[in-house]
C-alpha cells in the first residue's frame, strides 16, 4: 500500500513540477505507550500492555505549493477514532496558523500488537462520534 502512495505521489509532482514549485516533507516520531493501564488491541479483550517489542510510530508525509497543500499521517495502531483527527487538527491550527487544518489526513497501519486506542478491547480512550 505504500508502494502505491509513494507512486501516487511521484506521480502527482512530475505532472505539475514544470509549472510549479513543491514543499514536500516527511518525518517520523516515536509513539511508544508509557503502559498505565493500557490494553492491547485484537485478540482477546483485557490483554494488558506488558512492554515495547518493536517500536511503534507516527509518520507524516507533507506535499504543498504556494495554493494548496495536503499531510497525511499513518499511525502504528489499529486506527484511530475522528476525535482524535480533530484534535490534531485543533493542535495545528494553534501552533501553526499558516497550515490549513482541513488538510490533514490521517490513517493506521492497523496494527494487532499496538494499544487498543479504540476502546473495544479494554479501556475506552476516545468518544465515538
Amino acid at each position: 500500500m505504500k508502494k502505491y502512495l509513494l507512486l501516487i505521489f511521484m506521480t502527482m509532482l512530475m505532472q505539475y513540477s514544470i509549472a510549479q514549485t513543491f514543499l514536500v516533507g516527511a518525518a517520523s516520531r516515536n509513539i511508544n505507550p508509557d503502559g498505565d493501564s493500557l490494553y492491547m488491541a485484537g485478540g482477546n479483550p483485557n490483554r494488558p500492555f506488558i512492554d515495547v517489542h518493536d517500536s511503534l510510530y507516527v509518520k507524516a508525509v507533507f506535499v504543498g505549493n504556494k495554493n494548496q497543500h495536503v499531510t497525511i499521517l499513518t499511525f502504528d495502531c489499529i486506527g484511530l477514532m475522528y476525535p482524535a483527527l480533530l484534535e490534531i487538527r485543533e493542535q495545528v491550527k494553534r501552533s501553526m496558523p499558516s497550515v490549513d487544518p482541513n488538510s490533514i489526513v490521517m490513517s493506521s497501519t492497523h496494527t494487532h500488537a499496538g494499544p487498543d486506542v479504540v476502546g473495544i478491547w479494554g479501556k475506552i480512550l476516545h468518544k465515538v462520534v
